[in-house]
């Protein structure tokens, strides 16, 4: 029971409140390494470190330890040590919690249980977010950032959509359904313009999915009703807060109008230069806040400085070179080839909804920064351990 307790706790993160600081991330930090102090003397205590080299015969951690090595070695290059390291220790404390879930998640009701609170932090994320938009407050859910709550509903949605085919009675798919009808529509509210992408990404994947993978009336049935619910809720948030949904359509499609997009663009360019300048070694992990300043000091207002190039592969080419690059971006290539081989060779139900987390986490990674917040990384630890579970119970 009580790996059922720690993995909860690691999922709750999240949702911890604040001791008094701006920046949640610090807080959420520590406690995640407190809990990782914790599951390793379980571990020893349950004998589970002998599968701990086995772990690195998974082509994605033996990518991602390598990732970590070459980041510490920037170092060398970082002009800012003290932000180097609290960066390199973040990351280490992400790895040592992924392959804590690896060796913690071996059994078939553990993973049950896992799906299960992901859905329960969902409500949590739902209604928090419901709350927000009654009261007229800005829709930042629990993550201070509406980008960073929107995509990670999203993702989670994946398995909620798991649980609305695996159910077989017709009043639980149905409580579920007005469930996922309700978070489509705080998602439009939320008018985050790339989770709204990637959510009609996510609806044409279940489809097609459907199509090929499932044969029956009732799979085809609920992709049906989940392609209805995106329409009616979408002309629902329309009449409701149709100044935001014409801002987001004069946005998308005039791109250069909206001052978020001509930043992340600004940011790009910025990063660019810099990748032409260290290609090989960069800036020094941790260092492109300290490094953007020289590219960006003409746009500052008030003294805001960029920390991120709302571009995981762009920034952290930018501050560890070339090798680093594609050793992180080796990690999820391994990633698709593992979720390609096991939706071909399998009938596992659950992997092709966790494929799709995989994508979207994969497309927030191209215009947000996802590898530098703790509930983005929660997600991405969940799909690693659900593309590596197999059930060996007889």
């Amino acid at each position: 029971m009580f790996r059922y307790f720690l993995l909860s706790i690691y999922l709750l993160i999240p949702y911890f409140p604040l001791f008094g600081e701006i920046d949640r991330i610090g807080s959420q930090i520590l406690l995640m390494s407190i809990l990782n102090f914790i599951s390793i003397g379980y571990i020893f205590n349950q004998k589970l470190q002998l599968n701990f080299l086995g772990l690195f015969n998974k082509r994605e951690i033996l990518y991602y330890g390598t990732f970590i090595l070459i980041a510490f070695f920037s170092g060398f290059q970082a002009l800012n040590k003290a932000e180097f390291f609290i960066e390199i220790l973040r990351t280490v404390t992400y790895f040592i919690s992924l392959l804590i879930f690896l060796l913690l998640v071996n059994k078939e009701r553990i993973k049950r249980y896992l799906i299960w609170l992901i859905l329960l932090t969902l409500v949590f994320d739902v209604f928090g977010l419901l709350v927000q938009n009654i009261q007229g407050l800005s829709m930042i859910g629990f993550t201070a950032n509406k980008n960073i709550a929107a995509f990670s509903i999203v993702i989670k949605s994946c398995y909620l959509v798991y649980i609305i085919n695996e159910f077989k009675s017709f009043f639980l798919k149905s409580l579920f359904f007005s469930f996922y009808v309700l978070f489509i529509f705080l998602l439009i509210s939320i008018n985050s313009k790339g989770s709204i992408i990637a959510f009609y990404f996510g609806i044409f994947y279940l489809i097609v999915l459907g199509i090929l993978r499932f044969k029956t009336q009732r799979f085809r049935f609920y992709n049906a009703l989940i392609l209805l619910s995106l329409i009616i809720t979408t002309i629902l948030t329309t009449n409701l807060k149709s100044n935001s949904l014409s801002a987001f359509r004069n946005t998308t499609i005039n791109f250069s109008q909206d001052e978020g997009n001509r930043s992340r663009v600004r940011y790009l360019k910025q990063a660019i230069e810099s990748i032409k300048e260290n290609p090989i070694f960069g800036v020094g992990y941790g260092n492109w806040k300290i490094e953007s300043i020289k590219y960006d000091a003409l746009e500052m207002r008030d003294y805001v400085v960029q920390y991120y190039s709302h571009n995981d592969y762009i920034q952290i080419f930018t501050e560890i070179g070339i090798f680093g690059f594609l050793s992180y971006l080796m990690i999820f290539v391994s990633l698709l080839k593992k979720l390609y081989r096991r939706a071909i060779n399998e009938q596992n139900s659950l992997i092709p909804y966790v494929g799709l987390g995989l994508l979207i986490y994969m497309f927030d990674a191209l215009i947000n920064f996802p590898a530098f917040r703790v509930t983005s990384q929660i997600n991405l630890m969940l799909i690693i351990t659900f593309l590596n579970f197999k059930n060996n119970e007889k």
